[in-house]
């Protein structure tokens, strides 16, 4: 199949190390007060990877990465410890697979793998466990998908692929159902949507990022966007340093990472970013080995992997997900209630010990309710787990009430309150 000539543009700009001309950035982002140089703590790269100048990447929820290779009309796929010159677990690549110029990857729950095929015009779904020269179990092309030059794709938990085409500057949406030469469910494009060049998409958490690589943005939509929409958010400008932004993605809290091509960076957003702010952070120098990084990946533990050059790198977590706290829970029964004091007594003493399970948090109150005959006699709020009842104070109306009496005893943490402990007594006249 012939190659686009845009096409060839772009990815011809990747090979070579060299960005298309972009007006807007024309004078050089100045450092950033927050710039890291980590060293990667994976490196996949050398002659068994099968790496072919990779862009897009993605991983699954077993920690799998599948990288597409535009130079090698290929994906290949890794496991997840995968380091140094480590050959893949499995290649997908030969006539069959249709395969011309993949640029990016995404892999659905159930394991299916959506390709963007840039030079041959299509994006192209592959069976879980795909391997070798196999045909997809699905096909998005044809002049009604408005599909011309795809680059990025994703998919959402519900099954419905977005698509970047980067000739067209528009996002074309395709429903669960939608196969070959489909028309697109939704498609965001026009000037108002400030698409420019698309290539990165992530959508998550009810939103679609996108980076537009030939006015060095990144434009934030609701997920459900369509039409010629303005971008609820658009983070652009000097301060941003973006700078030929390609991949894009965001990690559990919404901070919204993105990888620039030339100068070679990563740099971090916090999860509202708009317009011309710094951002978090930028990952950038020599020990972190990123030359042109193109696609981006952020895994559940918020570990970054990048395309770079022909490796792959992965690095500790910028921002670590914090270590969950015990589960609370309300706690259980106080322990040992006892009513201290004979029933002709002037007062008697209601004693309890702390619950034998507290619900991970601290007891910080307990319920103190005695009744007779149903009615409430007294009620009261305590720390300590001991509370004092008097004659006067199980009076009702002026008047003692002779005869059996129930107390109630509850504890109490943040989560709310555990279940009623009870003991009877007795009470009789002096």
């Amino acid at each position: 199949m012939p190659r686009r000539t845009t096409t060839t543009t772009l990815l011809a700009a990747t090979i070579s190390g060299a960005g298309l001309v972009a007006a807007t950035l024309a004078t050089a982002p100045s450092a950033a007060a927050a710039d890291v140089d980590p060293a990667p703590v994976r490196v996949v790269s050398g002659g068994s990877t099968g790496l072919g100048i990779p862009h897009g990447v993605t991983h699954d929820g077993f920690g799998r990465l599948y990288v597409a290779n535009p130079t090698s009309d290929s994906v290949t796929v890794y496991g997840a410890s995968a380091s140094g010159n480590a050959a893949p677990i499995r290649t997908i690549a030969g006539g069959a697979t249709g395969l011309d110029q993949p640029t990016d990857v995404a892999v659905d729950d159930a394991g299916y793998l959506y390709v963007s095929a840039m030079g041959a015009g299509s994006v192209r779904v592959f069976a879980p466990g795909a391997n070798g020269n196999v045909a997809p179990v699905k096909v998005l092309a044809g002049a009604n998908t408005g599909i011309d030059e795809p680059y990025g794709v994703d998919v959402d938990a519900g099954g419905t692929v977005y698509v970047t085409d980067f000739a067209s500057s528009r996002v074309l949406v395709f429903g669960p159902a939608k196969s070959g030469n489909a028309t697109p469910s939704r498609t965001v494009a026009g000037a108002q949507t400030e698409l420019d060049g698309p290539v990165g998409i992530d959508v998550a958490q009810g939103r679609m990022y996108v980076t537009n690589y030939l006015t060095g943005t990144v434009t934030v939509y609701p997920a459900t966007a369509d039409g010629n929409v303005a971008p609820a958010r658009l983070i652009g400008g000097l301060q941003t340093q973006l700078a030929y932004p390609f991949g894009v993605q965001t990690d559990s809290f919404g901070r919204i990472y993105v990888a620039n091509f030339n100068p070679g960076s990563v740099v971090v957003f916090g999860p509202g970013a708009d317009g011309n702010k710094a951002p978090l952070a930028r990952v950038t120098g020599p020990t972190s080995q990123l030359t042109n990084p193109i696609g981006i990946t952020v895994d559940a533990t918020h570990t970054p992997t990048v395309t770079s050059g022909n490796t792959v790198l992965s690095y500790a977590p910028l921002y670590p997900v914090p270590t969950p706290g015990p589960l609370v829970t309300k706690p259980g029964q106080v322990r040992s209630l006892t009513v201290k004091g004979k029933p002709r007594a002037k007062r008697w003493i209601v004693d309890w010990r702390r619950p034998g399970y507290i619900g991970q948090a601290a007891i910080n109150r307990y319920s103190v309710v005695v009744k007779t005959r149903g009615k409430v006699v007294h009620r009261e709020i305590r720390k300590p787990s001991r509370a004092k009842l008097t004659r006067k104070e199980l009076k009702r109306k002026g008047k003692l009430r002779y005869g059996r009496y129930t107390v109630v005893v509850r504890a109490h943490n943040k989560k709310g309150w555990g279940p009623a402990k009870t003991k009877k007594f007795r009470v009789k006249r002096r």
